[in-house]
């Protein structure tokens, strides 16, 4: 609440972002939310609040013509540390917590990838390449064609970073736990 007040930054990164989202997503697991909402209520609230942080940015612009330096608070609100970007967190959270989703094989084997998927393409060293250096977003800022660019970069990127870690889980993965299986008395016998 109060970086999105007062425009003040709190030291964090990623990790305090994950492990916050954790802890919340944990306390939710714990003591669960107001039953009286339901999936349609969070949903409704989702699009609510995403709304209203894309509509920050047509208005920031608009002004921007009469007072210049309101350009630099176009994208004000989609900062991580803002609470925007916290309730779309937690109310597409909620959504899924309330979809009733039936096993599906397709569904399990992306979902054994998610991690991996966000561990290569998050890194410090991968995350400049290819948002800077391959794609290049920033080109497009201005451009009509930039939503559908960034659809398909995205799709690009979780479909090469998918296979990528469904090649680690069908080979490195077999062979260490094939290891481990072998010699996993040794290893943890006492001195």
């Amino acid at each position: 609440i109060i970086p999105t007040i007062l425009s003040r930054d709190f030291e964090g990164n990623n990790l305090t972002w994950f492990i916050t989202l954790y802890v919340v997503a944990g306390y939710i697991r714990l003591y669960g939310f107001n039953p009286k909402f339901k999936r349609q209520h969070f949903l409704l609230m989702f699009v609510i609040v995403t709304s209203i942080t894309f509509l920050s940015t047509i208005v920031m612009v608009l002004l921007s013509n009469k007072i210049p330096v309101l350009q630099y608070y176009s994208t004000y609100l989609y900062s991580q540390n803002k609470l925007s970007i916290f309730l779309m967190s937690v109310t597409l959270f909620m959504v899924f917590v309330h979809t009733n989703v039936k096993t599906n094989k397709l569904i399990n084997l992306i979902s054994s990838t998610t991690f991996g998927i966000y561990l290569i393409h998050d890194s410090n060293f991968i995350r400049p390449f290819l948002w800077e250096t391959l794609f290049k977003n920033a080109t497009l800022q201005y451009s009509y064609w930039l939503i559908p660019y960034s659809i398909g970069v995205c799709l690009l990127v979780f479909m090469t970073c998918f296979l990528i870690d469904l090649i680690r889980i069908k080979t490195i993965n077999k062979v260490y736990l094939r290891f481990l299986d072998k010699y996993i008395d040794t290893l943890t016998k006492p001195f």
